[in-house]
């Protein structure tokens, strides 16, 4: 199996309709949305008879994230995450004079948050203080205004269509599950896809956008599973879990920790399997 990771602009904007109406959008498209839409494009080309993203997404082999924000700084992409929804932390009691308390009713308008301070949020929720300011200016929503014209020569009707338009260095990205043999066509459609736009009023250009693969990241899992043969285990062999590991070669933006993992299930002993990488540090690319 390969992830991957890909960015989406809208130049036009996108209309993701919110409870059924014209006059609301969403920023954020889920799964299920993107989902439809990719399926739609992919049966307009290879017709209906062709079951495979089908047959792919049946046996777990094909998954796809929601659209979520995301903001290119100048020396890296910030990827935005649904802020967590936990109810359960024990809040710590501290004496720390120089803490500032943080406007909880502004944290709670938050929707997302960076991923990469995430530590810094669930600290927050502990304390209550500290919360450092989150940048979530991705754009801004517009209303506009549609005229309906009538073919059976009925009066023009006005309506308002609400639009939310990215800024320059904002868009979308998901992340995508699939085989490494499906990354070519899976593309094509998705190239396709981005000609027809996504959403509403299609019509008029909304959902129409650009792609870009990111590349600081680039990695293959591989499934570990299979049977225990040790009398002292079980008198019969016996299936261990099965975990995905990272192959090596992978290219990754940070250096992976790791864990020795226990893979027994119904035996007498543990069964580890080695899950801590030694890494490599490089430099490559235009900055290299």
């Amino acid at each position: 199996m390969t992830y991957l990771l890909y960015k989406l602009k809208f130049p036009n904007g996108i209309h993701i309709g919110a409870n059924s109406s014209l006059e609301l959008t969403s920023t954020t498209v889920s799964s299920d949305v993107f989902y439809s839409a990719f399926y739609a494009e992919y049966i307009r080309i290879f017709g209906e008879n062709d079951r495979e993203l089908f047959q792919l997404t049946e046996n777990d082999e094909f998954k796809i994230s929601d659209l979520l924000p995301f903001k290119e700084m100048k020396t890296e992409t910030v990827f935005y995450v649904p802020k967590p929804f936990v109810n359960d932390i024990k809040r710590k009691q501290s004496n720390d004079e120089n803490e500032q308390v943080v406007d909880r009713k502004k944290v709670k308008k938050l929707s997302y948050i960076p991923a990469n301070r995430l530590k810094e949020y669930f600290e927050f929720l502990e304390t209550g203080k500290n919360f450092p300011e989150i940048d979530d200016d991705f754009g801004e929503k517009e209303l506009h205004t549609k005229n309906k014209v009538s073919r059976i020569g009925e009066d023009t009707e006005l309506y308002n269509v609400e639009i939310f338009r990215f800024n320059k260095d904002s868009g979308l990205y998901f992340i995508v599950q699939l085989p490494e043999k499906w990354q070519e066509k899976f593309e094509n459609v998705l190239e396709s896809l981005s000609l027809t736009g996504i959403g509403g009023k299609k019509s008029a250009g909304y959902g129409q956008f650009s792609i870009t693969k990111n590349k600081e990241n680039g990695y293959q899992l591989i499934k570990r599973s299979g049977f225990v043969n040790s009398s002292k285990y079980s008198e019969n062999p016996q299936k261990r879990k099965q975990v995905y590991m990272i192959s090596s070669g992978a290219v990754l933006n940070f250096k992976p920790a790791g864990r020795l993992a226990d893979l027994k299930l119904h035996g007498n002993h543990s069964i580890y399997r080695m899950g801590k990488p030694i890494v490599i540090g490089v430099t490559y690319g235009k900055d290299s």
